[in-house]
């Protein structure tokens, strides 16, 4: 059958309207798609234009493609020795369901526009057997989103050096086995770029080296589990005597197993994030941010994490955060439990910048170690300790040889603007605050610890010699409105006290000491609330401390004073029952009139129920 002119127009118009529906479906939409049937083709391209690859293209020298081409593989295309294409902003789609599109050999070199990369395309066969190492690296090159498969099997790390986002399968983790390498991780970030890394699985190494700055990077939904007998770092640096500054740094979401966390010391991030992440089995360091200390770390989240049985590394530290640059840090609604070292085991352990510790269940540190301590934080800053779980329960009383703890769940070296309160202290072995710290640092500087509130916490059960200890110095010291349930010491057969003020060195100071409303119940029948001991230096070593309004069933005293005395110190207004001295020690320098131990009353034993001043409740058990 003869068409007439107009019908075989039409009859044009017809098959390159669907040539260009179908371009425009794969959401190219330049104006025409040509077809590109050999390799000198590559070489006539114009600019702003879709071709199309239906058969093999062998390239013999280098191409630079003109700028917003679109390449559009169908059939059988392919370009062959790949190491020659140069991008100017190339786009590429691929209407083939499995690849590949590329050759193994070359990489592509210049800048693309692409999304949703295959590995695939670079003849990936992503089996978790054969090497897919060439594949993964052209792909992860291109940057864009690169959409993992089941599993590959990698010889060398990944280099990272485009703004990618590596995303592994949607319904689960993509797994990369990486058995070659001892302690390199399956990526290396090798320039400053945006790079996300997410829904990747393995098991013979870590994630991440970061051997280079970058702008933004975040690590989410990842499962890193070593179960070899290697030592593995989940995410490190490079071996550097410089620093890797990152715009925001996120790590959320992740699974860590049986490794070193997070190594990333001289790594400097604007905002860094350690979120909603499980750890378990860990050794060392979950998240460590060493810096030069003049330099500033910025903003630190650690916030939702679940992590278990943190034991020591190689330096006997066992660590969930340690910070030394100027920071501030939100330390919240974690649960931690079983952190134990063979020196030193913390939650957080800082140096300089405001700490907020909310909400965290904190369980099993370890008796000979700090929960949180602070590094000699300077006055500026503020520190806020406030409805936290902390249980002592199944720590055994000997932990590396140590029977008689020197630190306290909070240690407290320097730092100024201390709140400590409504947090709930479980069967302690330790004390619940220690405040130490050398009179004078390395540099002859005298810090000392200001302005600290111990308030609204309950101590359930505690079995040592003192809830709280201040060693040397401090100055304006609020403890106020706690209940004391529980207090003995069969670890040391010392004196049970509630409060110990403690000066041995001359140059030390206490001053400015309240004690109110607070209560002792079922205490050992040798306890007190208050003791101290000066070491007989001069009388206002240890000044204005009053103890008023506090209620106390049982032990052996209010106060005990060892060695010396207080100057200007008042016991007043206190309720009292089963102990008849009010105060035992010396009193040659207290400057106490006999009106400082007056108005304290003792209750009548007669009385069933007991609502303290504390706020809590009492009753007392059935004769």
């Amino acid at each position: 059958m003869m068409l007439s002119r107009d019908g075989v127009l039409f009859f044009l118009l017809i098959c390159y309207s669907t040539l260009y529906a179908g371009a425009m479906h794969d959401g190219t939409n330049e104006k025409s798609v040509l077809l590109i049937e050999k390799d000198i083709d590559l070489y006539n391209l114009k600019p702003n234009t879709s071709y199309l690859i239906q058969d093999a293209i062998y390239l013999t020298s280098e191409v630079i493609l003109p700028e917003n081409i679109t390449l559009i593989f169908d059939d059988n295309g392919r370009l062959y020795d790949n190491g020659y294409l140069v991008g100017k902003n190339t786009k590429i789609v691929n209407r083939k369901a499995a690849g590949p599109i590329f050759s193994q050999s070359g990489e592509l070199q210049g800048k693309w526009n692409v999304e949703n990369i295959s590995p695939r395309w670079f003849g990936a066969v992503e089996d978790g057997v054969k090497d897919d190492t060439k594949a993964l690296q052209k792909a992860i090159k291109i940057g864009g989103t690169v959409i993992l498969g089941n599993a590959y099997s990698i010889s060398k790390p990944i280099q990272i050096t485009s703004d990618v986002i590596i995303s592994g399968r949607d319904n689960g983790y993509t797994l990369i086995n990486f058995e070659k390498a001892k302690r390199n991780q399956v990526f290396v970030l090798s320039e400053k770029v945006d790079a996300t890394i997410e829904r990747i699985e393995t098991s013979t190494g870590g994630l991440l080296r970061i051997a280079s700055g970058a702008c933004n990077l975040t690590l989410k939904e990842n499962r890193i589990v070593n179960a070899t007998e290697k030592i593995t770092y989940g995410i490190s640096r490079a071996k550097t005597t410089g620093f890797f500054d990152v715009d925001y740094f996120e790590i959320s979401h992740n699974t860590f197993e049986n490794i070193t966390v997070a190594y990333i010391d001289r790594v400097i991030a604007s905002s860094l994030i350690f979120n909603d992440n499980i750890a378990t089995n860990c050794k060392g360091y979950i998240l460590r941010s060493i810096i030069n200390d003049q330099r500033v770390q910025g903003y630190i989240s650690l916030q939702r994490n679940r992590i278990t049985n943190l034991t020591s590394g190689r330096n006997g530290a066992a660590r969930v955060l340690q910070a030394s640059a100027e920071t501030t840090i939100d330390f919240l609604d974690n649960y931690i439990e079983n952190i134990k070292a063979e020196k030193s085991g913390n939650f957080v352990y800082w140096k300089k910048g405001n700490l907020n510790f909310i909400d965290n269940t904190c369980i099993n540190i370890s008796s000979n170690t700090t929960g949180i301590h602070d590094k000699g934080i300077p006055e500026n800053y503020t520190i806020n300790i406030r409805r936290n779980t902390f249980d002592q329960s199944e720590v055994p009383f000997r932990l590396a040889n140590k029977p008689n703890p020197t630190y306290g769940i909070i240690n407290i070296n320097a730092a100024h603007n201390v709140n400590i309160q409504d947090n709930v202290y479980l069967n302690l072995k330790t004390f619940a605050l220690r405040i130490s710290h050398p009179i004078s640092d390395k540099e002859g500087r005298e810090r000392r610890p200001e302005n600290v509130l111990f308030s609204n916490n309950k101590i359930i059960n505690t079995d040592f010699k003192s809830v709280i200890l201040v060693s040397q110095i401090i100055k304006n010291f609020e403890i106020s409105n706690n209940c004391v349930d529980g207090l003995i010491n069969s670890r040391t057969k010392s004196t049970p006290r509630f409060v110990e003020l403690l000066v041995t060195n001359p140059r030390g100071k206490i001053e400015d000491v309240v004690i109110s409303k607070n209560s002792l119940t079922n205490i050992a029948n040798n306890s007190v609330l208050l003791r101290t001991n000066n070491n007989d230096l001069a009388c206002d070593i240890i000044t204005r401390v009053s103890c008023y309004n506090n209620t106390q069933l049982g032990g052996r005293a209010f106060v005990k004073i060892l060695k010396g005395g207080i100057d200007h110190f008042s016991i007043t207004n206190n309720e009292y029952d089963n102990f008849n001295t009010i105060f035992i020690g010396n009193e040659s320098c207290n400057s106490m009139e006999s009106a400082s131990l007056t108005s304290n009353i003792k209750l009548d034993v007669s009385q069933r129920s007991l609502r303290l001043s504390s706020g809590c409740e009492y009753k007392y058990k059935e004769e």
